[in-house]
């Protein structure tokens, strides 16, 4: 089995929720989706993050990455 990862401890959030700045509008509000189904399960608030679509970037860790955008940039070895 994979590496434990603590998303949110005592209504704090561990962890953004990562979307291209060139996302599309249902990526952008699949990410608005998780981070309201994701407060009501933990009481924490989850924070949207931009990634850039080009150029240097560093992604958090850990992340939630939401849509094509943010996980080619994770794959990129940008985070």
């Amino acid at each position: 089995m994979g590496k434990t990862i603590l998303l949110a401890t005592a209504g704090e959030a561990k962890a953004p929720i990562c979307v291209s700045a060139a996302a599309d509008r249902v990526t952008r509000f699949a990410a608005s989706e998780l981070a309201r189904y994701l407060k009501r399960m933990t009481g924490a608030s989850f924070r949207l993050k931009k990634v850039p679509s080009s150029g240097p970037a560093r992604l958090p860790s850990p992340a939630l990455l939401v849509g094509e955008g943010a996980l080619d940039r994770s794959r990129a070895g940008h985070g």
